[in-house]
């Protein structure tokens, strides 16, 4: 998603190592219970539009979800340096050096300010986990392609909505407390910003760009979600068959 997660300098610069791109295929599938359940609520979702004009090519839009207070969180700056803490902790065991330029970038800049400001642009929030969820799986979508477009205000909105209808169906956020919500919120959208990045780096290279589309398949696969059997409308997501 150019222009939406791209501007994070650090993954940037991450993207230039193999251990960079070690660390981002370790960490870019979400860790949270379930996620295999979410993918099969989110493709029934989307069969269900299709099947309700009989048309593939245009499915009626998704039912708007209202603000939930399951997925709504309040974001702590205390839960947010322990977050931070984490994902540096967790990049040191591949590469100490580049750890350490995370550190130094979260410490002098406000890295989740400038994309809450960003995702804002196309109507997402980064205290909604359906939101950054919706963010994930645009831009895991975008990188099977070969891609890393910033979706319209539309799409965005519609893939919130199949997220959050799914996410409430299968319960997997049932009575999650801020703390959770938030950790897993963050996690992804670092997650999305790392993939974006390493998308931009292959670009000029079609056979480590081949490879990153097919490492995004699987992580799709391990989720529950078909990547590569998604098309991605104004209405959201819809299956290829």
């Amino acid at each position: 998603m150019r222009h939406l997660v791209f501007m994070l300098a650090i993954v940037v610069g991450l993207a230039g190592t193999a251990a960079a791109q070690d660390m981002a295929w370790s960490t870019i599938i979400p860790s949270v219970a379930g996620t295999d359940v979410l993918g099969l609520h989110l493709r029934e979702l989307m069969q269900r539009s299709q099947q309700a004009t009989g048309n593939a090519q245009h499915p009626t839009e998704p039912s708007a979800a209202p603000v939930s207070a399951d997925l709504r969180f309040t974001p702590s700056k205390e839960r947010r340096a322990a977050n931070i803490s984490a994902f540096v902790a967790q990049s040191r065991r591949l590469n100490q050096q580049e750890a350490d330029r995370l550190a130094a970038l979260f410490a002098s800049t406000d890295v989740f300010g400038q994309m809450e400001a960003t995702l804002a642009g196309v109507g997402l929030r980064i205290d909604d986990v359906s939101d950054v969820y919706a963010l994930w799986c645009i831009t895991a979508w975008s990188a099977v392609r070969g891609r890393n477009d910033t979706p319209s205000r539309m799409m965005a909105m519609a893939v919130k909505a199949q997220i959050a209808q799914a996410i409430s169906s299968s319960g997997t956020l049932r009575g999650a407390n801020d703390a959770v919500k938030q950790e897993l919120a963050e996690s992804l959208l670092l997650k999305a910003a790392l993939i974006d990045a390493i998308v931009e780096k292959a670009k000029s290279n079609p056979e480590q760009l081949k490879t990153v589309q097919a490492a995004m398949i699987r992580a799709g696969q391990g989720m529950g979600f078909d990547l590569a059997g998604m098309n991605l409308t104004d209405h959201g997501f819809i299956p290829l068959h």
